[in-house]
């Protein structure tokens, strides 16, 4: 074998290693931190470098149009510190229009909403038929106030109240894609150090990104949205 390809090897090999030492290192560190953390205080909950795993379900109302929608997503995010968390959400949903005006003639009305956990997301659907599945993906920051000092104990350690923003897109078949911003307040209920429930209430605006769609009649819609969510998290 040719001394190139060994160095080639091994050099390979030595960065394989590197990384997963580094890796290791890094749990580790995060480890040592909530063991300390735990024995300070009834203290629960990720620390910085941890990541979140989270199963959700979403209900939401668009209000000029009339739809309702629920979708099911799983988000996953990293917590940039204690009390900073940023990711990444995808979503299927299903929308249906709560009532039919009888007096509606543009074959263009959005016709649908959605939402996501971390971010609570409203969207349309489909231009025609009332009803139709939907895709989601958004991207979030999570700030959680009462987390920057633990060591105050303002409130129970089971308890941590988020404020929350994300923007990202909805996608359905023959449409273009929508745009939405939503900004939320949320709660995460700790079942153990590593497992909440999440509950979220959210706003949303929505733009049409297509100048023949409009929510009746308006490039502009707003929602109401509502979400739980069960969240796992490991380092």
């Amino acid at each position: 074998m040719p001394a190139m390809l060994v160095v080639r090897r091994l050099a390979r090999i030595s960065l394989a290693a590197l990384i997963l030492c580094s890796l290791l290192v890094a749990s580790a560190d995060v480890q040592a931190k909530r063991s300390k953390r735990a024995k300070e205080s009834d203290w629960f909950g990720p620390v910085a470098g941890d990541f979140e795993l989270n199963l959700s379900g979403n209900l939401g109302h668009l209000f000029s149009s009339k739809f309702t929608a629920f979708d099911v997503g799983v988000g996953f995010g990293i917590f940039a510190t204690d009390w900073l968390e940023l990711g990444a959400y995808v979503g299927l949903g299903y929308a249906k229009r709560a009532e039919q005006s009888a007096n509606s003639t543009s074959p263009l009305t959005v016709d649908g909403i959605g939402k996501r956990e971390h971010a609570l997301l409203v969207a349309p659907v489909t231009s025609t038929g009332g009803v139709g599945w939907y895709g989601s993906t958004f991207g979030f920051a999570r700030f959680f106030p009462f987390s920057i000092d633990k060591s105050a104990e303002t409130l129970p350690y089971w308890f941590a109240p988020f404020v929350g923003v994300s923007v990202g897109g909805i996608y359905a078949q023959k449409i273009s894609p929508f745009f939405s911003a939503t900004g939320s307040l949320g709660v995460n209920f700790y079942l153990t150090d590593q497992i909440a429930l999440t509950l979220e209430l959210g706003y949303a605006l929505i733009l049409s990104t297509e100048s023949t769609l409009k929510f009746d009649g308006s490039s502009l819609e707003h929602a109401l949205a509502a979400g739980w969510g069960l969240a796992f998290f490991f380092s």
